[in-house]
């Protein structure tokens, strides 16, 4: 590529293989002067990002993780162990709560795949954690949009780091 400027340092790229015949009649038409080398290679070096851009992915990449959240989440429920939390998970648990007498097997399925035997007190606090975890999703994604938000530099943006367990502790005053 060549390239050249005009008085308003407005940039023209030409294709090495235009002819000179026309990059001439340009030239004269538009006032060009070539570009130094040194303006050639600051063009040429890759733009770094704004403030605002990096901000703007971030964003995008919070949207992300709260939608595969919401659909499958890893939740730490203290004194039981790790299962999973989402809608379907939800719905899932309400109906064994609903349904427990005609439960084939009275166990529940946690995070790893394994079986843990359960009572019926067990699968309503396994559904009260999977709702709470659900309530806890939105406030842990408002804090990830005000930090986001408040980043003053690209270092403080990388600092945001989206964890993919939510911790439940029905024991716990605040729960």
């Amino acid at each position: 590529m060549k390239y050249y400027k005009d008085k308003q340092n407005q940039i023209y790229a030409y294709d090495d293989d235009v002819s000179d015949e026309f990059l001439n009649v340009k030239i004269a038409e538009l006032g060009l002067k070539k570009l130094s080398k040194k303006e050639e290679q600051e063009l040429s070096k890759p733009k770094e990002p704004s403030l605002e851009e990096l901000k703007q992915a971030k964003l995008s990449s919070l949207e992300l993780w709260f939608e595969t959240m919401k659909n499958k989440s890893k939740i730490d429920f203290k004194g039981f162990g790790i299962i999973d939390g989402g809608y379907k998970y939800l719905l899932n648990a309400s109906a064994m709560v609903e349904n427990y007498e005609l439960l084939p097997q009275k166990v529940f399925r946690m995070w790893d795949d394994s079986f843990k035997p359960i009572d019926l007190n067990g699968l309503k606090a396994i559904k009260r954690a999977i709702e709470l975890a659900g309530i806890k999703l939105h406030s842990i994604k408002w804090e990830y949009e005000a930090r986001i938000a408040s980043a003053n530099d690209k270092d403080e943006l990388e600092a945001i780091v989206f964890y993919d367990v939510i911790e439940i502790d029905l024991g716990a005053s605040n729960e």
